[in-house]
């Protein structure tokens, strides 16, 4: 079943508010946001952010703006920290790195000769 967009917005960021060690009020302060729109962020009941908070949250935050809107459950549960912090990281590079690494991830994969 789908999760609704403001549910996986909320999670997203109580997690990474909490792996970051950051509450509400410094996340507020970090993205020059009002104390009371991050906090709506951060709930789902009342989570309805605008692309801009989102980006500024996003920022505030360290990780692309998109990893707010995608839901990180998986089918087997949630990914590892470092197959998150690993996508992070890709996400933040050029669309012409973004490239590079995806041909050298399918070369990698590719059936070495002679196997």
């Amino acid at each position: 079943m789908k999760k609704p967009l403001n549910e996986i917005v909320s999670s997203n960021i109580s997690r990474l508010l909490e792996e970051r060690g950051e509450t509400t009020a410094s996340a507020r302060k970090k993205a020059g946001m009002d104390q009371k729109t991050v906090w709506n962020m951060a709930n789902a009941s009342h989570c309805n952010p605008t692309i801009r908070n989102i980006e500024k949250l996003a920022s505030a935050l360290a990780v692309h703006p998109s990893l707010l809107l995608i839901d990180s459950a998986l089918a087997n549960g949630v990914p590892a920290k470092d197959t998150i912090a690993l996508l992070e990281r890709i996400a933040r590079l050029s669309p012409t790195a973004q490239r590079q690494v995806s041909e050298f991830i399918d070369m990698w994969e590719r059936p070495k000769e002679g196997q």
